[in-house]
């Protein structure tokens, strides 16, 4: 991303519940919607309409929820067009709300979590943490302010309709060795530490197997909050929270791993990868079950119709089937 004086220039722009960043170096003007008129010649895939333009050619005109496969598109407010340029011709997207134009340090231009990110169309240039920007820069339009922080920064070149999609890359197929359930296994013999178990599903079935941590992978157990929808994200990806200033990724862990039932709503866990660096957050349900090493067990392959890739082993506890999500692979492959 280029920046002007290590900062970029953008507007946040409402979209049903979320708010979307762009760059003002893309953004030609903000039209009102109601200079929409219909279309009179052929029109591209999903256009809506045009806004006329004095001596030159009628710009088509977009819905960017749509574009965006919003869950929101169908009631979302369409109250302004942006006009943005791109490689492949000028486009308008219909918006809810419009800011102000905001000068964004470099530092509060963040990446995004890899496992958040539609390797097809890559849509999303990045994130914009906009904590202590909003208050004075902001109108008092929902874009940009309120309880979320942080917005998402598109890309108007993916946003085009004649923008290239790439092929689905195929699901990555992982075998545990029998070294790495070995090492699994040893950990539960260890003289010291807890394993925390848990439910991520709504589904309170003693027959469900639940989910094995150390107690040192979880970081923090928070109540339930609101989570941030990312555009094309995997089907287990439900979004991201802002944690501590950073963007986590919000996995349906449930789903992820192959278990039946809705994801649980009652706490918000956040856990660590492998290092500090790498975070996750998932739903779970409120009890919370620790026990203290060692812990008397017996290792089980993993049950038949569960994602393998996402699952380090599996062992009965008292009775109880515990799987070790493998959170390296579920943060790496979408």
């Amino acid at each position: 991303m280029q920046t002007n004086n290590e900062s970029v220039r953008i507007i946040c722009c409402g979209v049903g519940n979320e708010s979307y960043a762009l760059e003002m170096s893309a953004v030609s003007s903000v039209r009102q919607a109601a200079e929409i008129q219909v279309v009179t010649n052929d029109a591209m895939k999903g256009q809506v309409g045009e806004v006329p333009v004095q001596g030159g050619e009628a710009i088509p005109v977009f819905s960017m929820a749509e574009r965006l496969q919003s869950p929101d598109s169908v009631n979302t407010q369409r109250d302004h067009v942006v006009i943005v340029r791109t490689s492949r011709g000028t486009l308008g997207l219909i918006v809810g709300s419009v800011s102000h134009v905001i000068s964004v340090p470099a530092s509060n231009l963040l990446n995004v979590p890899p496992v958040l990110i539609d390797p097809r169309t890559r849509v999303i240039k990045g994130l914009v943490n906009l904590a202590g920007l909003q208050a004075n820069e902001s109108t008092s339009d929902e874009a940009g302010s309120g309880e979320q922080s942080m917005c998402i920064l598109l890309s108007p070149e993916r946003l085009h309709p004649k923008a290239p999609v790439a092929a689905a890359l195929p699901p990555a197929k992982a075998s545990k060795s029998t070294t790495e359930s070995e090492h699994a296994s040893s950990n539960l013999t260890a003289t010291n530490g807890q394993v925390v178990l848990l439910s991520v599903t709504d589904d309170d079935s003693d027959e469900l197997p639940l989910l094995g941590f150390s107690v040192t992978q979880i970081a923090e157990v928070q109540e339930p909050r609101r989570i941030i929808h990312v555009p094309g994200s995997p089907h287990h990806v439900l979004g991201f929270v802002v944690w501590r200033s950073r963007p986590v990724p919000v996995i349906d862990l449930g789903r992820r791993v192959g278990l039946p039932g809705e994801a649980a709503d009652q706490r918000l866990i956040i856990a660590r990868g492998t290092d500090d660096s790498e975070l996750m957050a998932f739903p779970a349900q409120a009890k919370i079950r620790s026990l203290r090493l060692p812990i008397v067990h017996r290792s089980v392959p993993v049950p038949t119709g569960l994602q393998e890739d996402a699952v380090r082993a599996a062992f009965t506890i008292d009775a109880s089937t515990m799987l070790l999500p493998d959170l390296q692979s579920i943060l790496t492959c979408a």
